[in-house]
């Protein structure tokens, strides 16, 4: 009877190979080089710049026009910017759009264009079911 201990050794393969090479260092040299650690450091430490320059996000646009307003003084509420002649220069289109409304006139039309929204949505969908285009 033969030796039951001894198991036939299967055929080398691409992957048995290739780590053969690996471990007695005949392979070829690395297709990708990762930097050493002390490269990543480095470039790490060096500021990320904008992605474009010359270019600001909205959100840093609206900041830079804020801060270029004028500071008013604690007792002044509102009118003319301070060296402004009144009813010259350019006015902000949210200026003009609620210029002369008080507060509740402008709560009660965002109240109204809220309610008219619901309406419409609300007719949208009683005629899409009147089509058929509604659940059955």
């Amino acid at each position: 009877m033969p030796d039951e201990d001894a198991q036939p050794t299967p055929p080398p393969d691409e992957f048995d190979r290739e780590l053969r090479d690996l471990t007695s260092g005949m392979a070829e040299p690395a297709k990708f080089k990762e930097p050493p650690a002390a490269e990543r450091a480095r470039l790490r430490s060096v500021p990320a710049g904008p992605a474009r320059p010359g270019r600001m996000s909205m959100r840093n646009r609206w900041k830079a026009r804020r801060l270029r307003k004028p500071v008013r003084e604690p007792g002044q509420k509102f009118g003319p910017e301070p060296g402004r002649a009144p009813g010259r220069g350019r006015t902000s289109r949210t200026a003009r759009r609620g210029a002369g409304r008080s507060s509740r006139e402008q709560r009660l039309r965002s109240a109204a264009r809220t309610v008219a929204v619901l309406v419409a949505f609300a007719a949208l969908v009683y005629v899409l079911h009147v089509l058929g285009f509604g659940p059955q």
